[in-house]
Order: C-alpha cells, then sequence, then structure tokens
C-alpha cells in the first residue's frame, strides 16, 4: 500500500510536463510582445524602407530626385542597404550602409533619376533585387 505522500507525488509528476509546456508557451507569447529586438509591426514612413523578417519593406520606393531614402534595420540581425545585387562586379558603388543592428538607420540622398537595384551583404540569396525608382523633377 503507498502512502498518501507517494500518491501526491505521482499525481503531481503527472503534470509536470504539461506545466512545463503552459509556461514555455506563457514565457514566449511575453518575449515576442515586450522584448526588445521582437519584428515591428509599424509601417514605414515617406521614403524609408524596413529591413524586417529578412525583407526589404517596401521592396520598391519611388522617389523625385534630390530626395533621401532612409533604411531602418527593424530585424533582430544585422542588415545591409547595398547598390547592386552580389554578382555585379560594381556592387556597392553608388552606396553602401556598415552593417546596421536592430534600430540603427543608414540613408543615401539621390541625386539622379533612374532605378537603382540593391541588397543585403549579409542575406544576399533572401535580400535582393530590391528597388528605388527615382523620378526626375
Amino acid at each position: 500500500m503507498t502512502s498518501k505522500n507517494e500518491h501526491e507525488n505521482r499525481i503531481l509528476r503527472g503534470k509536470i510536463p504539461m506545466i512545463a509546456a503552459a509556461l514555455v508557451v506563457t514565457l514566449g507569447a511575453v518575449a515576442l510582445t515586450v522584448l526588445p529586438g521582437c519584428p515591428s509591426t509599424a509601417t514605414p514612413g515617406s521614403n524609408q524602407v524596413f529591413m524586417r523578417a529578412i525583407s526589404f519593406d517596401p521592396q520598391r520606393i519611388s522617389i523625385d530626385a534630390g530626395e533621401t531614402v532612409t533604411w531602418i534595420n527593424m530585424d533582430l540581425v544585422p542588415h545591409t542597404a547595398t547598390s547592386g545585387n552580389p554578382e555585379d562586379g560594381d556592387s556597392g558603388s553608388i552606396f553602401r550602409s556598415r552593417q546596421l543592428s536592430r534600430e540603427q538607420r543608414f540613408s543615401h540622398i539621390f541625386d539622379e533619376a533612374g532605378t537603382f537595384r540593391y541588397f543585403c551583404e549579409v542575406h544576399p540569396g533572401m535580400m535582393r533585387d530590391a528597388t528605388v525608382v527615382v523620378n526626375e523633377n
């Protein structure tokens, strides 16, 4: 015959995995909503490009000559904004940011009309073929 304490211990041991799973789910939900560095749901402002979810948002932006575009990293990982594409011999010749950490910014003034492709040097396979379309004034 088992004692009352042994019986209660067996019941508690059976509930531990369920309690642990509930704790993990709760802590995960808190981390996603409270901790700094989690991806943002904000919308980019005028002439802004967000780097988030390993992509550029928006992928294409149109501005007038003489205006500035600002890239803002909203991701947990570093990114760059680099003109061209990885296989281009002259990538980075028009603009090249340093590696931007969470919430860091890089801006470039586009003086000439044209279409300018850019990519992220950290994630060239996923973050590429984004464009800034610069219209003549």
